[in-house]
């Protein structure tokens, strides 16, 4: 029997049908792993929307704040000596007058022996000299100097008296012991914190305002006082709201924030379920009532919506979601970029000078997921059948986001 002969032109053939076959499992893997693209979200979903130039919202301001106490102070005592009482503990309610520590007196009382017995002598003395004065047998410089040392022991044992009073301690107002600072049978010098004391019946909410917020509240509550409605709502007590009132702003704004700090007042709630301290935080609302005179109305031209329903483009340029009918679709609206040119803010308004009239409708929320030709329903009308009545709270919530 022969052997076949391998020839070059039969080597080469047998190369291209493997690299042949190579290529097809390749393009085979290739198909199958290739990942499907996900299809774009085609459903129709309610939005929130308003209409431009329709009653434009009240202002609604809201700033996070801190509780205080209305009176609160370090307590230390005037001389130094060692505690042989101190009873309290932190979150002790005292009253006025109430011992809160004591020094060790012993030196303290042997002072004011001393000074008396002083004052004994040097009232003796001057007793004998007045008398001798009166025949002639001393100087008139000597009874004065008598009389100057009287005086004197008289101050002196006021001053022991007083240095032995200031070893006791006490309250100068109903309040709640916030912190201590030392322990018992602790030596201490004059002016030691001890510890801190404070009144909770009134609490004061510091929060920091911008300049232009600041000064137009000022106005709104000056000429009319009753038109503005100042509320605090605690993080610890959602959903619940407590009257305040402003007690005093600075007038020098912080270096780094360029804001000023404002203190509101209220009295602590009567209710004894509800536990308010110092160090909570809330945030504060203001706002506007319908009679309340409103900001400067925008220039012939301007339209103002909310600051909220603006958008940000990657050139810096500023857009809106305008809406419009879909045509043929009944209930149906399709969502497109318009960019537009803003003015000056006014608390959460803006003014628009350009890109937007009176009654355009825009997109009030989602603005951050919303796409180019979206379809979409108003979200206070019916769901049409295909739309996604559910989705309305993922938008928002995405937009929040």
């Amino acid at each position: 029997m022969s052997t076949p002969t391998t020839t070059p032109k039969n080597i080469l053939g047998r190369t291209i049908g493997i690299l042949l076959l190579a290529a097809a499992v390749a393009g085979i893997v290739f198909y199958h792993s290739k990942p499907e693209e996900t299809p774009p979200d085609t459903s129709v979903r309610p939005l929130k929307s308003l209409v431009v130039g329709e009653a434009i919202r009240r202002p609604v301001l809201r700033f996070p704040g801190t509780l205080d106490a209305d009176t609160g102070v370090d307590l230390s005592f005037e001389v130094g000596g060692r505690i042989v009482e101190f009873p309290l503990v932190r979150g002790q309610q005292v009253e006025k007058g109430d011992v809160l520590a004591k020094l060790d007196d012993s030196d303290f009382k042997n002072q004011v022996k001393d000074a008396q017995a002083q004052l004994d002598l040097a009232e003796s003395t001057f007793a004998r000299t007045k008398k001798a004065l009166e025949i002639n047998a001393v100087s008139q410089e000597d009874y004065s100097q008598a009389k100057a040392n009287r005086d004197a022991a008289k101050a002196h044992l006021a001053i022991a008296k007083k240095s032995l009073d200031d070893t006791v301690l006490r309250a100068k107002f109903s309040g709640t012991v916030s912190d201590t600072y030392v322990d018992n049978f602790q030596t201490v010098a004059a002016g030691t914190r001890i510890l801190k004391l404070q009144d909770i019946s009134v609490l004061n909410l510091d929060v920091q305002i911008p300049e232009t917020y600041l000064t137009r509240a000022n106005r709104v509550s000056t000429e009319r006082p009753d038109s503005v409605v100042t509320t605090v709502e605690f993080d610890s007590l959602p959903g619940e709201r407590f009257p305040v009132e402003l007690k005093e702003y600075s007038t020098s704004a912080d270096p780094v924030t360029q804001t000023f700090r404002a203190t509101y007042t209220m009295p602590h709630p009567e209710d004894d379920s509800i536990v308010l301290l110092p160090g909570m935080t809330g945030t504060l609302t203001v706002e506007i009532t319908e009679d309340a005179p409103m900001p400067e109305a925008p220039a012939a031209g301007l339209v103002q919506i909310p600051s909220d329903a603006v958008g940000t483009a990657s050139d810096a340029s500023f857009f809106v979601w305008l809406m419009t009918p879909a045509e043929g679709e009944d209930g149906i609206w399709t969502v497109t970029k318009r960019t537009i040119t803003i003015g000056e803010r006014t608390g959460d308004l803006v003014n628009v000078t350009s890109g937007l009239a009176a009654g355009d409708r825009i997109a009030a929320a989602g603005i951050t997921i919303l796409t180019e030709g979206r379809r979409v329903t108003l979200y206070s009308d019916p769901a049409p059948q295909g739309a996604d009545p559910a989705a309305a709270a993922a938008e928002d919530a995405a937009d929040k986001n």
